[in-house]
């Protein structure tokens, strides 16, 4: 069975995100974002843990345990293409067409 992971354009704050991106020499990167999991900043919202790798694996494992210890999904941002399949499914939103909210 695959693992099916949520492609989002703008992660919520309380959300663990991996965003997937090209660093400025091409190379294929991530970073993870997702709240802090100390109990004395679990109202706030803003306040966000960052884990800045240079390796897609390396990204994808931190997001996995990030999410892990906040008992949350991990969510993906950014470059899509960059996905590998190795790792799941991706599923993309549903792209709404003029025709579709007509019908």
């Amino acid at each position: 069975m695959n693992n099916c992971f949520k492609y989002v354009q703008n992660p919520e704050n309380h959300a663990v995100a991996l965003r997937l991106f090209r660093a400025a020499d091409g190379s294929a990167c991530g970073d993870v974002t997702g709240p802090m999991s100390n109990d004395t900043y679990a109202e706030q919202c803003d306040v966000v843990e960052l884990v800045r790798c240079q390796t897609l694996d390396d990204a994808f494992a931190a997001g996995i345990r990030m999410a892990n210890k906040n008992d949350t999904d991990l969510v993906i941002s950014g470059n899509s293409e960059l996905w590998l399949s190795k790792w799941g499914v991706l599923e993309q939103p549903a792209i709404l067409t003029l025709a579709s909210v007509r019908r």
